[in-house]
């Protein structure tokens, strides 16, 4: 039997990294995509890889699960369930709800009541994931004191004299400037991103850090003891 840690910061990163990724690789302390990584102080006692919005249902509804045949299964159980006759729609002759191929629901009487318990099966396809994430030795590692994405074209970004500017051109030229706190590393670089993966820094939350890595940029958001990192790639 294995064993999800679930909260509601983990659904919240969940429905965050459902915007981003279709399947994420979930491991003891993290999970993954590959673009974004989520560090939890404990969340899973194995590993495997599954759609977000199949781990997002397991979250919601249970702690425990099985895993046999590159296939998941939980259950768990609700109330107030109208049973229906074996001839009306809905049910089958031996008493139990189908929803669909992957949800079976089995009917518990309530001392004889029309309102039962239902016990629901869940199964989720699972898949043969792999993320490598290297992180050491930034050329420079800053503080976002504050940070705001306009445009979702491709953008200019700087750092020099403790300042970041983002900088558009086309028929609408942008130019934002934000101050940051340089931690340790290089005074200056210049790289272009993505307009629309820049958008994602907004999302996250808690403290702020970015960090230049020569060949890609990493955002960091720490939230209590949840650390979020985003990858950028440059153009």
């Amino acid at each position: 039997m294995g064993k999800l840690i679930s909260s509601p910061i983990l659904i919240k990163k969940l429905l965050f990294m459902q915007k981003y990724a279709d399947k994420v690789l979930v491991a003891p302390k993290t999970i993954s995509s590959s673009q974004i990584l989520i560090c939890f102080p404990e969340l899973s006692d194995t590993t495997f890889g599954i759609k977000v919005k199949d781990l997002l249902e397991l979250a919601k509804h249970s702690s425990e699960f099985e895993i046999k045949n590159k296939r998941l299964s939980y259950s768990y159980k609700i109330g107030g369930i109208t049973i229906f006759n074996d001839n009306e729609a809905g049910s089958t002759a031996d008493g139990q709800i189908t929803n669909n191929a992957a949800i079976k629901g089995s009917i518990e009487d309530n001392e004889n009541s029309n309102n039962g318990i239902c016990k629901i099966i869940k199964y989720a396809d699972l898949f043969d994931l792999k993320y490598n994430f290297n992180f050491v030795n930034p050329a420079v590692t800053l503080k976002l004191l504050d940070f705001n994405v306009i445009s979702a074209n491709d953008t200019d970004l700087v750092f020099k004299e403790n300042k970041i500017i983002l900088q558009t051109s086309g028929h609408i030229s942008t130019r934002l400037v934000f101050d940051v706190a340089k931690i340790d590393g290089i005074d200056y670089f210049k790289v272009k991103v993505r307009g629309n993966e820049l958008k994602i820094i907004c999302e996250l939350e808690g403290d702020k850090a970015l960090c230049y890595h020569g060949n890609f940029l990493v955002a960091y958001g720490f939230e209590n003891d949840v650390t979020t990192f985003l990858i950028l790639k440059i153009l």
